[in-house]
C-alpha cells in the first residue's frame, strides 16, 4: 500500500529542512521507497552504489529505516559511527532495532481525541465546526544517530 500524501508531505519537509540548513542533498542522494522494510533495503544498496560516503540517511518511515539498516550492516557500515539514520512514525520496531531507531513521535491519538471532541460538537449543536487541527510531533533521539 502506498500512503503517496504523506511520503510526498515527508519528501517536501525534509527537502525544505534541507534549504534552511543551507545545505544540499542531490538527485543522486534520494530515493523513494514503498513503506516496506524490504524496499528500505533495496533502495538504501541503491544508495550505497550511487554514494558510497554518505553518512546520513532519513528514512520516511520507521520500516523502510529498518531495511536501510539491514543493507548498511550488509555492507559492513557501523550504525551511527559510520552512518547515523533516523525514521519517521515511532512504531514499536524503532525500539526493537538494535541499535535503537531515531525517530519522530506523532501524536495521533491526541489529534484523534480532539477531531472525535469535534464532531460530537457538531453533531450536539447541528452546527458545522469548522476548525484547523495540526498535529504535533517530538524527536525521539536513540542509538542510531550521535
Amino acid at each position: 500500500m502506498k500512503d503517496e500524501a504523506a511520503g510526498l508531505n515527508r519528501k517536501k519537509g525534509f527537502e525544505a529542512a534541507v534549504s534552511e540548513c543551507q545545505l544540499a542533498c542531490p538527485p543522486e542522494c534520494m530515493e523513494e521507497a514503498k513503506f516496506s522494510v524490504e524496499s528500505g533495503r533495496e533502495k538504501m544498496n541503491k544508495l550505497l552504489l550511487a554514494v558510497p560516503e554518505l553518512d546520513s540517511v532519513f528514512c520516511a518511515t520507521d520500516n523502510i529505516a529498518a531495511g536501510a539498516m539491514i543493507a548498511l550492516r550488509e555492507a559492513g557500515k557501523r550504525i551511527p559511527e559510520d552512518v547515523q539514520i533516523a525514521g519517521m512514525g515511532d512504531t514499536q520496531l524503532a525500539k526493537l532495532l538494535v541499535p535503537k531507531l531515531s525517530t519522530v513521535h506523532f501524536y495521533y491519538k491526541t489529534s484523534g481525541e480532539e477531531a472525535a471532541a469535534m464532531l460530537v460538537k457538531a453533531m450536539e449543536s447541528g452546527k458545522s465546526v469548522v476548525r484547523e487541527l495540526k498535529m504535533g510531533y517530538e524527536i525521539v533521539q536513540a542509538e542510531s544517530m550521535l
